[in-house]
């Protein structure tokens, strides 16, 4: 199926799913439907995002296009501030599959949270947050096996939190973690 063919038949969705928001006859229960299927579309299209942005990183496409950097690329694409693009790229990063040097496909940095963020259980601020969280000094001072069990934990925590909430609770793991590395 074609982008273009794909496109039409999200937009027909996206129209039955806003006829049934409009609607005088909506219960409460079917609006709040709606919501939760329109978050769960909004995951998945940031993650189709993402992971579109990542395979043009791994082939070069930015780059063969006069692009120093992803973001400049994003920005001119998709028309959004250079904060939105950066959000966009590191997700890209740390969540899905790289290229090596070789040319050998890496896992990506955060693989738990890549699986995730596919399934729409964690969204894009979700990924930032994680990222962000393991890519502070103090994570840096706990050992990788502390590390990836802390991503894993995290991931699986982004599907009952908010952005805000998974940081504050984040932040404790992680300061737990380098306790019990300092004591040992």
């Amino acid at each position: 199926m074609s982008a273009v063919a794909a496109y039409e038949r999200l937009h027909e969705a996206i129209e039955e799913l806003r006829t049934a928001a409009e609607s005088a006859l909506a219960s409460d229960g079917e609006l709040m439907s709606v919501l939760s299927v329109t978050e769960g579309v909004s995951r998945q299209l940031d993650y189709l995002t993402v992971s579109t942005t990542a395979a043009l990183q791994r082939r070069g496409t930015f780059a063969e296009r006069g692009y120093r950097k992803p973001e400049g690329a994003l920005t001119d694409l998709l028309g959004c501030d250079s904060y939105e693009a950066r959000r966009r790229v590191v997700a890209a990063e740390q969540a899905c599959e790289q290229i090596g040097l070789d040319g050998t496909v890496l896992p990506a940095r955060l693989p738990a949270t890549g699986k995730a963020f596919a399934a729409g259980q964690a969204g894009l601020r979700h990924v930032e947050v994680i990222a962000a969280l393991l890519n502070t000094p103090e994570a840096g001072r706990i050992t990788d096996w502390q590390r990836a069990g802390l991503e894993e934990q995290l991931a699986g925590m982004a599907g009952e939190y908010s952005p805000g909430q998974l940081r504050k609770l984040g932040t404790q793991l992680l300061e737990a973690a380098g306790r019990r590395r300092s004591r040992a």
